[in-house]
């Protein structure tokens, strides 16, 4: 199979043009190793801002407008959410000016200011639809799997009358009524049947299978993600947390750590303004090379996510340039981490578990080999489902 003769555009979709979130930050390197391929990327975002972070010869197409939650009037947030129909007519131009012979469709973030509707604009005009599960929001009405009031993973079947009863929202039973008719519509626009569907770890495939969710066309493709690169510096930090320090990532439970474990120096890599512990270090919101520093300056990883977290960029970045890890079942560590090898697993919510396998953590000598990701090899697997 030619490669390069077949597909020769990708058109990627992603509600924001800059890194505001994971999916973001993904959809984006997506952009830029394609480019770099020498391929003709366009970025399709609503949101946008001048960035540095996209490819000078990526294409960015933008609607210049806010995402739903942030619209000055609710009422044209929430309508927009359902159905962003000035989005839908940008799409159908730009779709125009491109055959489905040689383009394909690759969306990423679309649940805060796209709509599902792009789904259903592409795929009338013919084009070869991919679809990243960074998330539930295909099959979840909160997207999470998660209930953000008894802050533990869910397990009811999405949609069930168990689900549609729960109050299991991180606003408002209301809104969670709105997002069980917006799930209800993204059902109505999205052809699971036709779209082509990337999972972003083993687990979530896993995750998908047990509620009995199995599509026709799907593979398993991680985040490509680049090593740590390992400098000589010392290890300051005995633990080092990464992330939102929302009640779903664990942060409760690496704080409880803190106070418990006295005698080890711990870092928070994150905004965190409530700082009260004299063994714990935050630095606020970094760059990702200074991200990269400070982990080389930890010994151990923890990730403590409430939720059943699909990817869990940084951990599984640390965990692959060869540092100890101490992480949640039910998240997609479970792929990376070889218990009393390269760390531990503990219960999910568990904080018992957590100190357990703290105090034990630096008895283990990693005897995992570091893994080299190859940026070759994935942009590689991606272009052969294109062309599938």
């Amino acid at each position: 199979m030619n490669l390069e003769n077949k597909i020769k555009n990708v058109i990627i979709i992603n509600d924001y043009n800059y890194s505001q979130g994971g999916a973001s930050k993904v959809a984006i390197d997506n952009a830029n190793l394609l480019c770099e391929m020498g391929m003709n990327c366009i970025l399709f975002s609503p949101v946008y801002k001048n960035t540095c972070e996209v490819n000078k010869n990526v294409q960015i197409v933008s609607t210049n407008e806010k995402d739903s939650l942030n619209c000055n009037n609710k009422i044209k947030g929430v309508i927009k959410g359902l159905n962003n129909k000035n989005l839908a007519k940008k799409l159908d131009v730009l779709l125009d000016k491109y055959s489905p012979l040689d383009t394909v469709v690759h969306v990423h973030g679309w649940t805060k200011a796209c709509s599902a509707k792009v789904f259903k604009v592409a795929e009338k005009k013919g084009f070869n639809v991919y679809l990243t599960m960074h998330e539930y929001f295909s099959i979840c009405p909160n997207g999470a799997l998660y209930n953000y009031n008894k802050m533990k993973a869910c397990n009811y079947r999405p949609l069930s009358f168990k689900c549609i009863k729960c109050n299991c929202d991180s606003r408002s039973y209301m809104f969670k009524l709105y997002r069980i008719l917006r799930t209800y519509v993204y059902k109505y626009d999205m052809n699971m049947k036709k779209i082509r569907v990337i999972y972003i770890s083993k687990f979530e495939k896993r995750i998908f299978e047990k509620l009995g969710f199995k599509f026709n066309r799907e593979m398993v493709l991680p985040n490509y993600v680049e090593t740590i690169k390992k400098n000589d510096n010392k290890k300051i930090y005995d633990f080092v947390f990464v992330g939102r320090t929302s009640p779903e990532k664990g942060i409760e439970l690496y704080l409880k750590l803190v106070s418990k474990l006295k005698d080890k120096k711990f870092l928070l890599i994150g905004d965190y303004k409530e700082n009260k512990y004299e063994n714990l270090y935050v630095t606020g919101w970094i760059s990702e090379n200074e991200v990269d520093k400070y982990i080389n300056e930890s010994r151990c990883m923890v990730f403590p996510s409430l939720w059943p977290e699909t990817f869990g960029l940084n951990a599984i970045k640390a965990v692959q340039s060869g540092m100890l890890c101490i992480a949640s079942y039910n998240t997609a560590l479970e792929d990376y981490i070889i218990n009393g090898k390269n760390g531990f697993l503990f219960k999910q919510g568990d904080f018992d578990d957590l100190y357990n396998k703290a105090e034990k953590i630096f008895a283990l000598e990693n005897t995992i080999d570091k893994c080299e990701n190859n940026e070759q090899d994935y942009v590689n697997k991606l272009l052969l489902y294109y062309n599938s």
